[in-house]
């Protein structure tokens, strides 16, 4: 048997190497390969590892219970928790009622989140935020205990406003 037989020969004898058979074709290959399994890994990681996610009002009850763990000694470490306190609570607020509240201040954060939640939530809230507008701003100072209770306050807050709460009570 012979070798021409099997090749493509041109009428001048000249030896030709099917297209899929160069090393560009194995590169392309190999690239659609490694695209396609990372596009697949991307897709299994959203459909079942993203989605095992904490949901909003468990995330700020962890990151209070963190809070409260923390040693807090100077009184600029007191204060500190008290931004980091409020910020935990804006951010669940923002979630939890679907509305920007990071980049308000205190004061604007009680007059908009009026509208959304009940009206004995409101009133609690308004208190937190202004007493803890004080002690961020205006350097009242604050003891362990008080920032303690502020922190069993805000997961109060927390636990009455959430979506799980709310719709054990409209369901009954």
């Amino acid at each position: 048997m012979n070798m021409t037989d099997k090749q493509l020969v041109d009428v001048y004898g000249v030896w030709y190497k099917p297209w899929w058979h160069s090393n560009y074709f194995y590169i392309f290959c190999a690239l659609v390969i490694i695209g396609v399994s990372l596009l697949l890994l991307y897709y299994v990681w959203q459909k079942f590892v993203k989605n095992k996610s904490l949901p909003y009002d468990q995330v700020a009850l962890l990151d209070i219970q963190m809070l409260l763990k923390q040693k807090s000694s100077s009184q600029d470490q007191l204060q500190d928790a008290y931004f980091t306190l409020t910020m935990i609570l804006k951010k669940y607020l923002s979630k939890r009622y679907n509305i920007d509240l990071l980049n308000k201040t205190d004061q604007e954060i009680v007059e908009h989140i009026k509208p959304y939640v009940p009206v004995e939530v409101f009133a609690i809230l308004q208190e937190f935020f202004e007493r803890a507008f004080q002690i961020k701003f205006a350097q009242e100072q604050v003891s362990i205990n008080m920032l303690k209770d502020d922190i069993h306050f805000a997961q109060q807050i927390i636990e009455q406003t959430s979506t799980k709460n709310n719709s054990a009570v409209e369901g009954s």
